[in-house]
């Protein structure tokens, strides 16, 4: 729709602000806004520091103009705002982020990744998932933006979500996904096939709103380790196909 797509866009503006001031490239920009997301709304003590990795290399504030860390604030506030119009309008709030990227990637010919489309990820999450209310585990090894988990959510409320990706700007995004959807999620920063890992997120639902903290490389590898076994695992146990008709002559 127009609206999702003008917020889409409002938050965009204010990267591209911080851009002509800096002439910084646009994803560059767009990963600083994400890892100032994650530390503002993380709940762990060591948010501030973090936080504030990110702002020192944008310097201090010149008087008489406008720092990159406004910006940055403008643009979370227009997030937070489009996610709660999305939410009151319909109940659903679509893959914000992962439109921005993909957007922004086809605008400047970046050759980025390209996520599964939205309507394509609620097709096989309705294939794949039975909707329910008990507290199932949904796994996705190269998760992206999180959009399978948005997908599945409606189905399983109560599902607790294991996300991994190589890429960071993908971790960030499926984190912030899955807090502002209040589910539970734990996204790893790592490769499903090496079980290298280099941190994550761990978010937990509540009555009150979704929770976020960082986990540490080794918390990471658990995770991983587990949701791998678990995988295997099912990918082993034996199945058995439904039989299906013979074809009649006029079907041949």
């Amino acid at each position: 729709p127009s609206a999702d797509r003008s917020m889409t866009h409002s938050i965009a503006a204010h990267l591209y602000k911080i851009q002509n001031q800096s002439g910084d490239r646009f994803f560059t920009l767009f990963d600083s806004w994400l890892a100032l997301a994650v530390a503002a709304l993380s709940s762990d003590a060591d948010k501030e520091e973090r936080y504030m990795a990110v702002m020192r290399r944008y310097g201090p504030r010149e008087p008489g103009k406008t720092h990159p860390g406004d910006h940055f604030s403008h643009a979370l506030e227009e997030f937070m705002l489009a996610c709660q119009t999305q939410s009151a309008r319909d109940g659903r709030i679509s893959d914000i982020l992962g439109t921005i990227y993909e957007e922004e990637s086809l605008s400047q010919s970046y050759s980025g990744q390209f996520f599964t489309p939205e309507p394509l990820s609620r097709m096989m999450a309705a294939m794949m998932i039975e909707p329910t209310e008990e507290a199932i585990s949904i796994a996705d090894p190269a998760c992206g933006s999180g959009r399978f988990f948005i997908a599945a959510q409606p189905l399983a409320p109560n599902a607790t979500f294991y996300g991994t990706d190589t890429d960071l700007t993908c971790v960030h995004m499926c984190a912030l996904n899955m807090l502002v959807r209040n589910a539970t999620a734990a996204i790893v920063h790592g490769n499903t096939l090496t079980l290298e890992v280099h941190g994550g997120y761990i978010v937990r639902r509540s009555p009150f709103g979704a929770s976020m903290a960082p986990l540490d490389p080794d918390q990471a590898r658990a995770v991983l380790v587990k949701t791998a076994a678990a995988s295997a695992a099912q990918a082993a146990a034996p199945t058995s196909a439904p039989a299906l008709p013979a074809p009649s002559r006029a079907a041949a």
